[in-house]
């Protein structure tokens, strides 16, 4: 197929956008599309999954923070040096009268290892603008992490938006692991 910004997944998604990447609707499978997202890559096959479990090593497996649904992570080792870009991008998410839009996730933080997570946001069928970046290599601890982002800069003249994450594998690579994301309004105070 064609990259493309567009993802045919019917109507645009109301706030809140909740996604627990339940792995019980996953094919376990990086190449076939997760329920309302997409996924491409700068190599011939993608590295996101989405599953309960990741296994690192034999005696080493990551789980998903609360125990349950599921996550999405990148297949990425230290198996090889090559660099490597990978794209998980979401449907349409309603944005048409937002006040205090905010966008939450978990991800896993890992030392020691120069892969990064970019988020990226197109409005209205736009070009995507990273709005973040998280880099591995200078995490103070393992660990799970919180992500709290603003989405105020696209309240005002956006119909929909569409939230891509762009995990990069460099030469020392690590995986990138993503859990709970949830794009909101705060509530009134």
């Amino acid at each position: 197929g064609a990259a493309s910004n567009e993802v045919v997944v019917g109507p645009p998604s109301v706030l809140p956008f909740i996604e627990t990447f339940d792995s019980r609707t996953s094919y376990e499978v990086p190449t076939t599309d997760y329920p309302g997202w997409t996924f491409a890559s700068s190599e011939t096959a993608c590295a996101w999954y989405i599953n309960d479990v990741l296994e690192i090593e034999e005696e080493r497996t990551i789980a998903t923070e609360s125990g349950k649904g599921g996550m999405a992570f990148t297949g990425y080792g230290n198996y090889n040096d090559l660099e490597q870009d990978d794209y998980m991008t979401s449907g349409k998410i309603s944005f048409s009268g937002v006040k205090e839009p905010i966008l939450k996730f978990r991800y896993y933080a890992f030392t020691g290892c120069n892969s990064t997570l970019a988020v990226e946001i197109s409005a209205n069928g736009g070009e995507f603008e990273q709005v973040a970046l998280l880099e591995y290599d200078g995490m103070p601890q393992e660990g799970w992490e919180s992500f709290v982002m603003s989405m105020s800069d696209y309240k005002y003249n956006t119909d929909y938006i569409q939230v891509r994450l762009h995990a990069h594998k460099g030469t020392s690579a690590c995986p990138v692991i993503i859990d709970n994301m949830v794009i909101s309004e705060l509530p009134p105070v």
